[in-house]
């Protein structure tokens, strides 16, 4: 698509939107430096920042956003319990390799955006407790992740797994514990994993699909050796989720 403008002197001024485009990354529309995280909090409010910060910039005081500087790979309980933290606006964590406990405890917490995990290797407990208004999260990068333990326990409002990528997931103990508000259990690539226990408890009005992850995993070349509980009441409050829970083994649930 061609669109025209007029200059000041009159001649006109084309501007191909798909080039400009190709010229956003999709990971940091923002353009933020190296190791950078843009977010909004509740306006007025002050931000105590993590030790790990290098630099901290009010950017609109009057909206509550900030934006901080933090020059490591491990962003482990970087912005964890912020009390009055709502939204994620902005992502440069090219070169970040774990995330555990990232953003764990933000019970305000709203939104997150998309942004470069391709190096990560660790997302425990990622967003542990981020309970009473994170819907959805996006199809991040995690083909490097290995562990994923508690990345999303007790987020009560989460209403749909993410696509990842687990090829290389060894352990994902509790992954999606009392998610009350999920409907399906994704199929996820358990090849490698070796510990599965809870993964999917508590995920109460979840309606399809925990049998067919059931016969995946138990049927793949190295079944999960721990896998305790790992389906722990879930469906109990839908038809079809108590008529697959039946199906399932005792020791898988």
């Amino acid at each position: 698509m061609i669109c025209k403008a007029h200059t000041i002197n009159n001649k006109i001024l084309t501007i191909d939107n798909k080039a400009v485009s190709s010229l956003i990354d999709p990971l940091n529309p923002y353009n933020l430096p190296p190791f950078s995280i843009r977010f909004r909090l509740v306006p007025g409010t002050v931000y105590n920042p993590d030790y790990l910060v290098e630099s901290v910039t009010e950017i609109d005081k009057a909206n509550g956003i900030w934006q901080i500087y933090v020059p490591h790979t491990n962003w482990s309980l970087l912005m964890h319990e912020i009390p009055d933290l709502l939204e994620i606006i902005a992502v440069n964590s090219t070169g970040v390799i774990a995330m555990d406990m990232f953003l764990a405890g933000n019970e305000r917490l709203m939104k997150v955006p998309l942004f470069d995990t391709s190096s990560v290797m660790s997302m425990v407990q990622m967003f542990d407790g981020c309970s009473n208004y994170l819907t959805e999260v996006p199809d991040y990068d995690t083909s490097n992740v290995k562990y994923f333990n508690a990345m999303f326990r007790n987020c009560y409002c989460l209403q749909k797994a993410p696509n990842f990528d687990t090829s290389n997931a060894i352990s994902m103990p509790g992954m999606f514990q009392n998610c009350t508000s999920l409907e399906d259990v994704h199929l996820y690539n358990t090849s490698k994993a070796q510990n599965v226990t809870q993964m999917y408890a508590g995920c109460v009005n979840v309606w399809r699909y925990a049998h067919s992850f059931y016969l995946q995993m138990a049927n793949q070349t190295t079944p999960p050796a721990q896998h305790v509980e790992t389906f722990k009441d879930c469906g109990i409050n839908t038809t079809r989720g108590r008529n697959e829970l039946s199906l399932i083994p005792a020791d898988w649930k």
